[in-house]
């Protein structure tokens, strides 16, 4: 967790002594990420699902017409404006909350509403929320029957699964989360 903090901080303090104009970092590894080591790219262009196989599309040109292909088998994910986007299979995450767990939302959604300036998204793959005991072990969707296994491995975990939230009600999840992580009053 302290590892966290501290890259986070760096970032911070980087970003503001030495701006750039990249608005996106991609990381082909979890140890890239901890050691703030990846390509950067202006702008987000988009992402295609083929036969199981997810890509995004980035680019660096000013007119925003290149387009990178960054396959998302190749990557474990990116940063943007201040968020840890994470890849698993096909699917890509945010991190909302890092503590006795990390707690995610559907990244599609989120990518959508902030590269858009919204405040609603909609999406099509995946589930709505997901876990992991920490920010690069097994990611599983937040539903009752994957919950329940997941709280077995990791009893610390089982307020969740006794939280009973419905998995599509964020507010009652992230209620359930930060209760959790200790911190009900954020």
């Amino acid at each position: 967790m302290r590892t966290f903090q501290l890259l986070f901080k760096v970032f911070l303090v980087i970003g503001i002594i030495f701006p750039s104009q990249a608005q996106f970092k991609v990381y082909s590894s979890f140890k890239d990420f901890e050691n703030g080591k990846g390509i950067e790219y202006k702008t987000y262009k988009g992402n295609t699902l083929a036969a199981g196989n997810r890509t995004f599309w980035f680019s660096n040109a000013e007119d925003g017409k290149e387009k990178i292909k960054v396959p998302a088998k190749e990557i474990w994910g990116f940063t943007y404006k201040d968020h840890i986007f994470r890849v698993d299979g096909y699917m890509l995450l945010m991190l909302v909350s890092l503590g006795k767990v990390a707690y995610y939302e559907n990244g599609f959604a989120h990518l959508d509403m902030m590269i858009h300036n919204s405040s609603g998204s909609t999406f099509s793959d995946g589930y709505f929320c997901y876990l992991s005991k920490s920010l690069n072990s097994e990611v599983i969707p937040y539903k009752q029957k994957d919950l329940k296994k997941f709280t077995e491995i990791h009893p610390e975990a089982k307020p969740l699964y006794d939280c009973n939230a419905h998995y599509s009600d964020y507010e009652a999840i992230r209620k359930c989360v930060a209760g959790l992580q200790g911190n009900e009053d954020k």
